[in-house]
């Protein structure tokens, strides 16, 4: 069976739910070996660091099969979890093309301590944890009394070395360290540089396969402190290399999410001789641009959903669809892995007084960074709006462009072209579409009545609705299919300021909460110019971090990359990680300083 097969199948799993436990289902197995294991690399910025900075990373997902990166899941997971076992933070990370990236501000209720950066998409939830990736993260809390994870022994052998070795394992001439098949080189015209002065970094690659690779790019200053060395791509691919992954075991059976977040649940019934089979679930995350998806259940009531849009809103709204929907209970399945924090191994980074000076200046470097953050912003990456679901079907009936009238059954009648009002004693659905087709009978299936990118099954109710708070109304005319689900027509009502989710009592649908996907960024890259010097000169420069690139294309021509120092010295680490166009991959460093 091929893998586009594979696939197909998984799709008709999420479309119509059926029950995949691997006890229930036995192709369960045969579809995850076909498909392949995923597995995860996260280049992240440096192994420790104090409260008030940022922990930037790039995600890498690879194909155990192909090794090339992935194109199963859309989604990976990042937690960052202490020797404790509390989870600092989780976050989720949107892949394309096997690549994602995030960032995390480490906020001083964070304890020092060492901890653990864990990778991990669904689809690896069906082998055991030892699949996930794991990096080693230490964090000095310098404004808390508890620093017992950091103090050593009388034994001298627990006190640290004043310099991180941290060209372990590389040369200094930025070169990649044990590739066979050619280099990806880094270089720099000078070894020492002043402070805010411009740095000139050029990326070649020996022939085309590196040249077209994915990688990401980090300048910071070398540690004044011996940490446990952040592993590289090469170390990562060297570690797991030739090492079979142990077979799913017990009730498995965790679908990828080949479109973005899955949410699976079950529908229950009070009647106990009522079908759960073929039962509409809707789901809705209200607002401007809403998504509204429509899914049927299965023999067992279960059901799933894609999420494949990220919305700012962390929640969404359920609702079974027809008369007899209050005979029925929705339970959301929460798919919440449970990490066994105990066979962690973490790493053992002690304090001494003699780095009392050193912890002192980069606090008050921090501070400082942190009270100027304004002037040195993040961007989020500009996203293109998202179409309704319907595209550029219908008409849109903006109602500032019409005389208003004080009641939506007047705006109807006057306005509104091809719909009309009609209540019937044993229904709640009035808002009638006329079909563009003299085929099509319009009391075949009712009318989809949504406000706020809600949907509203008492269309009664809503005639109600004070219809000076209504921006505009779009109509769809004709049969529609959303999901399973059929529909004669589409009336689609904006309020402002989406005003009817203020109005309406949301208690009567099932609330779920969520995890938002990290939107990209661009991070922030300091420039200075003769014309802007005199001005920037009032602004503080003590950046530890000079540098931050998740997404690095060379091309096959050679790659030039500007960045300024700050106003700190010391010796600086340029670290380039990734993988070629095939999967192979690649670690080079550079060591400039800064006087």
């Amino acid at each position: 069976m091929g893998r586009t097969i594979l696939k197909a199948i998984i799709t008709l799993i999420y479309v119509f739910g059926f029950n995949t436990s691997l006890k229930s289902q036995q192709e369960t197995p045969y579809i995850i070996n076909g498909i392949g294991q995923e597995r995860i690399f996260i280049h992240y910025n440096a192994p420790l660091f104090f409260v008030g900075e940022y922990l930037y990373y790039r995600v890498y997902c690879l194909n155990s099969n192909t090794n090339n990166l992935s194109d199963i899941s859309k989604i990976a997971y990042v937690r960052l979890i202490g020797e404790d076992g509390n989870t600092i933070f989780s976050q989720k990370v949107a892949l394309e093309n096997g690549l994602g990236q995030g960032d995390f501000f480490i906020p001083v209720a964070v304890p020092s301590g060492n901890y653990k950066l864990i990778g991990f998409t669904r689809w690896m939830r069906n082998w055991e944890q030892e699949q996930f990736y794991e990096g080693d993260i230490t964090i000095i809390n310098p404004y808390s009394n508890d620093q017992k994870p950091f103090l050593g022994d009388d034994d001298m052998d627990s006190i640290p070395t004043k310099k991180n070795d941290a060209q372990d394992g590389f040369t200094k001439s930025g070169k990649a360290i044990n590739f066979k098949n050619g280099n990806v080189t880094l270089s720099v015209p000078k070894k020492v540089y002043g402070k805010r002065e411009k740095v000139a970094l050029s990326l070649s690659a020996s022939n085309e396969r590196l040249a077209l690779g994915n990688y990401s790019l980090s300048v910071r200053k070398i540690d004044d402190f011996s940490t446990v060395k952040s592993e590289t791509a090469h170390e990562f691919i060297q570690k797991t290399k030739g090492i079979p992954a142990k077979p799913p075991t017990g009730d498995r059976g965790f679908l990828p999410e080949l479109r973005g977040t899955l949410v699976r649940g079950q529908l229950k019934s009070m009647d106990a001789t009522r079908s759960l089979k073929g039962i509409p679930v809707a789901l809705s995350i209200p607002g401007k641009e809403y998504l509204l998806q429509i899914a049927k259940t299965s023999e067992t009531g279960a059901f799933y959903f894609n999420l494949n849009d990220s919305k700012d809103k962390g929640y969404a709204f359920l609702q079974v669809l027809g008369k007899k929907n209050k005979t029925f209970q929705i339970e959301i399945k929460e798919d919440s892995t449970i990490l066994d924090h105990k066979r962690l191994s973490f790493g053992s980074f002690k304090l001494d007084k003699s780095l009392d000076s050193i912890i002192l200046k980069r606090s008050i470097h921090n501070q400082i960074e942190n009270a100027f953050f304004k002037a040195k912003p993040d961007t989020l990456a500009s996203k293109l709006g998202t179409p309704a679901f319907y595209g550029t079907m219908g008409s849109t009936f903006k109602l500032d462009d019409f005389t208003r009238f004080p009641t939506l059954r007047e705006t109807v009648v006057e306005i509104i072209d091809n719909v009309w009002i009609e209540e019937k004693d044993n229904s709640d659905f009035c808002f009638k579409i006329r079909s563009p087709y003299e085929s099509e009978m319009d009391d075949d299936f009712n009318s989809l009545l949504i406000v706020d990118g809600l949907p509203v099954q008492n269309q009664k109710d809503f005639l109600k609705y004070d219809s000076r708070r209504i921006e505009s109304i779009h109509v769809v005319r004709g049969v529609y299919r959303l999901g399973a689900h059929f529909f004669h027509g589409i009336f689609d009502v904006k309020t402002f300021d989406s005003d009817y989710l203020s109005k309406v009592d949301l208690s009567i649908y099932n609330r779920m909460e969520f995890l938002n996907v990290l939107p990209n960024k661009r991070y922030f890259r300091q420039f200075y110019s003769e014309e802007t010097q005199d001005e920037k000169e009032q602004i503080p420069d003590l950046r530890y971090q000079l540098l931050w690139l998740p997404d690095v294309k060379m091309g096959t021509q050679e790659k030039y990359i500007d960045f300024f120092t700050s106003d700190v010295s010391g010796d600086f680490e340029i670290s380039l990680e990734g993988f070629t166009a095939n999967g192979t991959p690649v670690s080079a460093k550079k060591v400039f300083s800064v006087n």
